[in-house]
This record gives structure tokens, sequence and C-alpha cells, in this order.
């Protein structure tokens, strides 16, 4: 009988803790990259199509908003690599010339992330087909979520 009450006690109180009113969001905003940079004076910063900057073991990127939804395709190329006498080609990478990726990637905002994004073109769909098989693989959708990331300055 004391477990019954007891139960009962504890989902009355669980109840009317739900029903209670939200608290307002604080609506906080990043700071600006200027500020940014001013609090982290110590940042190495390399140009590129986004200016990377490193400080120690942490990366931060600026990421202008015109490249936001637009699809990237990365690859990277070794320049120099230990000389051998022959190739071995059971070994996939390591040589001068060698080419990794290509990797397609798509920027994306969401709230106060930046979405790292995988654009799926490993099929095409009739756009106006009626077909119910069609409507189900659309239903997948066209992309795919490598890593959300912390907006850390506008």
């Amino acid at each position: 009988m004391k477990i019954r009450t007891l139960l009962t006690v504890l989902l009355c109180l669980l109840g009317s803790a739900g029903i209670s009113a939200p608290l307002p969001e604080q609506d906080v905003q990043p700071p600006s990259l200027e500020t940014f940079l001013q609090q982290h004076p110590g940042l190495a910063a390399t140009p590129g199509l986004f200016t990377t900057y490193r400080e120690g073991r942490r990366i931060y990127w600026a990421v202008p908003d015109s490249l936001l939804g637009r699809d990237l395709m990365l690859t990277n190329t070794l320049l120099k690599a230990p000389a051998r006498a022959s190739r071995n080609f059971s070994k996939k990478f390591g040589y001068a010339g060698d080419l990794f990726g290509p990797i397609l990637l798509r920027l994306r905002r969401s709230g106060d992330e930046l979405w790292l994004l995988d654009p799926l073109y490993d099929r095409l769909l009739p756009s106006h087909s009626q077909d119910p098989m069609v409507a189900i693989a659309r239903q997948r959708g066209d992309e795919c979520l490598y890593q959300a990331l912390p907006i850390c300055a506008e």
C-alpha cells in the first residue's frame, strides 16, 4: 500500500512539473568575428576558400555565407612521398601523385550550428514520375549529416 501511494505521489509530481510554463529562451547571439579574434589573440590564420584559424589542437573556419548550400568537391593529391624501388599495387595509396577523393560536401546553417552534409548523388529519380516506388525513394532525402559544428562567431 505504501509503494502504491508513493508511486501515485511521484506521478502527480512529475505530471505537475510538465504543466509549468516554459522559461523564455535566451536569444544569445555569437560574437562578431572581430570580437572573437580579439578574444583569441594566438590564432594562426591560413587563407583559402574559407579562412582556417588554428589555436593548438583547435581549428576554426570562417565560412562565408556565399558557400552555404553549395556543393563542394574536395580532393587531395600527394606531392611528395618516400621513394620506393617498385610500385606495389596491393597498397592503394602512398606514392607521389596519388589522389585522395573526391569527397562531396555541402555546408548548411541550422540554428547555432554549421552542418557538414554529404549530398547523396548515388541515384537519379525522374522528377515527374507518379510511380509509388519513386515516392518511397524520395523519402530518404538527398543528403546525410557528417558533422554538426558549433558556430563560435558571426
